[in-house]
């Protein structure tokens, strides 16, 4: 798997591959839905197409999250955190600007305890930095793969 994505790494594929499966959310059938009762969790929302972001935005405010965002830089998104208690963060692997959102993560996390979901369509940045979600949800998705992530923190 390391060698497949070109991967700065020593370990072996099958820890690569171990920890990215841990990871990733299995795309749910479309008829699937949000459990009927969910917990309310504070989203930070972190997209820099600004498209996907209202979507997600929309999405999980109507699962009945409060979200915070959405954001298209990283730096806007820390400075948010510092605001608001902060229980999980959906956050785009690369964002445009000067931090990533394998920077940010680190940072939430670090300061905040922050939970992290990655969404991305770069699965070799998602296998190396695995180990920092939570979740890892990959472009393209479905609204039931996004609601299946944010449930499985609660």
């Amino acid at each position: 798997m390391a060698a497949i994505y070109d991967l700065d790494t020593d370990r072996p594929s099958t820890e690569v591959w171990r920890d990215l499966r841990a990871v990733v959310t299995r795309q749910a059938p479309l008829d699937a839905t949000a459990p009927a009762e969910i917990e309310a969790l504070t989203l930070l929302v972190v997209e820099d197409d600004p498209d996907a972001a209202a979507s997600l935005t929309e999405l999980l405010t109507e699962a009945g999250h409060n979200v915070v965002g959405p954001f298209h830089s990283a730096a806007a998104a820390e400075a948010a955190a510092a605001l608001h208690s902060i229980d999980a963060a959906l956050l785009d692997i690369n964002l445009s600007g000067e931090m990533t959102g394998v920077e940010l993560a680190r940072v939430l996390t670090d300061r905040w305890a922050v939970q992290v979901i990655f969404i991305s369509g770069d699965v070799a940045a998602a296998a190396k930095n695995a180990d920092m979600a939570e979740a890892l949800v990959l472009k393209p998705y479905n609204g039931a793969q996004i609601l299946e992530a944010v449930a499985r923190l609660a």
